[in-house]
């Protein structure tokens, strides 16, 4: 075997290892379900790279041949990568983030798979046992899924929806839709009966497990791409009399299962499914929040028509356009939650005409090279390209659904090319000795250096992160990971410097850390946020961050002036306003606090929190009555019960029957806190009803009888007449 054979198996075998990706979840990382999969596939196609351009170069049947797809995908690589660089923030364009670890360098990377796998995977044989291998993980996945469902492996986002080593329902959703439709095509092209046995078995335990993620979207998808799969086999399949029949009486079976389902929609037996029950509630109203985002992201695509914002960057068009109406939801939107916008956001028309592009040439190519393509694969895989378009309409692309989709180009690409005319790029030649001696050596330091300058920092960083959040034995060392993670600077450094904002917010006020402790975390997070607002000045979550931590530490003028930034770059956002009404609070500025949680408070009255805050403000300005009137009887549970805010206020302005009021109210709440009635004690003391209070402590020591030789103290100090300590 000469040395281009063995580079070819080896390509393939590290081609072969793509639908294993999905399995990885690495728990020593910062977003394992995220990190783990991309940094391993980053490697993985760098390494290919390096070995495929060898080969390329010296054997030309593995260089790229010509289709109208794969200029269409190169197109749209330009152009996401020209409105990257001229987007809003570049750098995070083309890096991403630990969250989501797209951006330019994973499209990038997406693209050089294609190339790779097209030239590679060059005949039928292998594209169905890549397809295979596929769908043997998907069943390794499946059988994951089982296992959450009957409870002996954890649903890592809680509830009862599957999520399985995605992290997340709605991607296991959509993995799980496009693996059926791939087993549909197994099934039905499958001579042996065995073989059709065991595809079967796969189908089953991958509507099982889409079931159970109860991701409509995905639901919804996969049974749109049966009904227009069987609607064509209807339609077009007068050759195929037995798949006609077959796809008829599936057509009537799955109408006549929705029209069941509606007809009983209501019925208890629905209700108390938690997967039905999401579907029963399927209306406008219900997808309200995403119609909001959407509308944001229709006002993004005006501002910037032609290239859009960039990849990462929607965060901007949220806050410049955020609907108060979306109190109630994730505060920091980095998606449109949906595809169309979402590329329409970050490339402008050309993005998103690009993009769709791949999707018309796909159908073009199924349908026009009917000789490429069975029968079979044209319906079944036009079903799987609608049921995936219609799945991204509510939700956006991953690591695991990229993978499919480029996956899914190639061999489309490949597949129209295998019964045309040989053309093979043979524009130049280099003899195989050469490259082998003189450029494999250049090519193996080049992969070597971005494996290291791409990768190998960012999951130094993030593990570093990571440490820097576990509990370590002493605040000091987590300082030190904290240093350590931003020593690598990487492209995570801005989640690792909001995580050390949140954590210096959090210990400025503990008491049981020393005090040069804190100023060491102090400064080291008033340095890093200087540079991310240097890095990001248009980011109001950044100045928001930074502004709490000054906050925290006392710094109440510096503060009010980062969050007066935040505010004019995201002006309708009621959280904001509260922090800016909460510094002027601070600061004693009760009559400005007062007319800023008046403004948060009139973008929606129907905000809970923004009606509390108000009544804050109002008590701390001396408008009892005001208070009073906001506080009606529908929110005094909340604004007594949840927080203490109110509590604080009313105490501070000796409004001794406001707080005897409150602790009633949690009393009401939690008739078996202890601690609620000491704090009513408290109360009735202040108020010179002695006995109220004694009574009250003698409750509380019934309820507790840990608290008897306090509880007991305390009462024969009230009786004595002295203060109670």
């Amino acid at each position: 075997m000469n040395w281009q054979k063995l580079l070819r198996n080896i390509l393939i075998s590290g081609i072969f290892v793509v639908p294993f990706i999905p399995l990885i979840v690495s728990n020593s990382m910062f977003f394992p379900f995220i990190t783990g999969k991309n940094f391993f596939f980053r490697i993985l196609v760098e390494l290919l790279l390096g070995g495929w351009l060898v080969l390329a170069l010296a054997d030309s049947q593995y260089r790229p041949r010509f289709s109208w797809l794969l200029i269409a995908f190169a197109l749209f690589v330009s152009v996401i990568g020209v409105a990257d660089a001229l987007g809003e923030n570049p750098f995070k364009s083309f890096w991403s983030n630990f969250e989501r670890m797209e951006g330019f360098v994973t499209l990038i990377h997406l693209f050089a798979y294609f190339l790779i796998v097209t030239a590679v995977l060059n005949t039928r044989k292998l594209w169905e046992r890549f397809a295979a291998t596929s769908i043997g993980v998907s069943v390794i996945i499946g059988i994951y899924g089982l296992f959450q469902v009957l409870g002996f492996i954890t649903i890592n986002q809680g509830g009862v929806r599957l999520d399985g080593t995605f992290g997340n329902a709605s991607y296991l959703g959509g993995y799980m839709l496009v693996h059926l439709l791939i087993t549909l095509v197994f099934i039905l092209q499958a001579r042996a009966t065995l073989w059709r046995f065991v595809f079967g078995a796969a189908f089953l335990l991958q509507a099982i497990t889409l079931y159970h993620t109860a991701t409509r979207g995905a639901i919804l998808g996969f049974i749109g791409a049966l009904l227009l799969t069987t609607l064509l086999f209807a339609l077009f399949g007068r050759g195929f009399p037995k798949v006609r029949k077959m796809s008829i009486g599936t057509l009537l079976a799955v109408l006549l299962l929705i029209g069941g389902f509606l007809a009983i929609k209501d019925s208890s037996l629905v209700k108390s499914s938690p997967v039905l029950s999401r579907f029963s509630n399927i209306s406008l109203n219900s997808a309200d929040a995403r119609f909001y985002v959407w509308e944001m992201g229709i006002e993004g695509f005006k501002e910037r028509p032609v290239l859009g914002w960039g990849q990462e960057n929607f965060n901007y068009v949220f806050n410049a356009y955020y609907d108060p109406v979306l109190y109630d939801q994730e505060q920091w939107f980095d998606r449109v939650h949906n595809i169309v916008l979402d590329w329409l956001v970050a490339g402008g028309i050309l993005g998103l005409l690009g993009y769709l592009s791949l999707y018309g040439l796909t159908l073009y190519y199924l349908w026009r090279r009917k000789e490429s393509f069975s029968f079979i694969e044209r319906c079944v895989l036009t079903g799987l390209v609608a049921g995936y378009f219609f799945h991204n309409l509510f939700v956006f692309d991953n690591i695991g659904s990229y993978l499919f989709f480029v996956s899914f180009l190639g061999f489309i690409h490949v597949r129209q090319n295998e019964n045309g005319q040989d053309s093979e790029n043979r524009f130049f030649e280099i003899d195989s000795g050469l490259v082998l001696k003189a450029i494999a050596p250049i090519v193996v330091v080049l992969i070597a250096g971005g494996i290291y300058f791409i990768n190998v920092k960012g999951i130094l960083s993030s593990r570093a992160l990571l440490h820097a959040l576990t509990p370590q034995g002493s605040l000091e060392t987590n300082v030190d990971f904290f240093e350590r993670a931003l020593s690598y600077n990487s492209f995570g450094k801005q989640e690792i410097r909001e995580q050390l904002a949140q954590g210096a917010s959090t210990f400025a006020g503990n008491n049981s850390v020393g005090q040069a402790t804190k100023e060491r975390l102090f400064a080291l997070t008033k340095a890093e946020m200087e540079k991310m607002i240097e890095e990001s000045p248009n980011d109001a979550r950044v100045h928001l961050f930074f502004a709490s931590v000054l906050r925290s530490f006392g710094q109440n003028k510096a503060a009010f002036d980062e969050l007066e930034k935040a505010r004019a770059l995201s002006p309708r956002k009621q959280h904001i306003l509260f922090e800016i009404g909460i510094t002027q609070l601070n600061a004693g500025n009760t009559a400005e606090a007062l007319q800023t949680m008046k403004e948060a408070f009139e973008l929606e009255p129907r905000f809970t929190q923004a009606r509390i805050f108000y009544a804050l403000a109002a008590v701390y300005d001396g408008n009892s009555a005001l208070a009073d009137e906001l506080l009606t009887d529908e929110y005094k549970t909340a604004a007594y019960v949840q927080n203490d805010y109110l509590l604080q206020a009313y105490a501070s302005k000796q409004q001794f029957n406001k707080v005897k009021e409150v602790w009633e109210t949690r009393i009401s709440a939690q008739p078996e806190n202890p601690r609620a009635y000491l704090g009513l004690a408290g109360a009735e003391l202040a108020l010179g009803n002695r006995e109220a209070a004694i009574a009250a402590i003698e409750k509380a020591m019934e309820l507790d009888p840990s608290l008897k030789e306090q509880g007991e103290a305390a009462i024969d100090d009230i009786k004595a007449g002295r203060s109670v300590q």
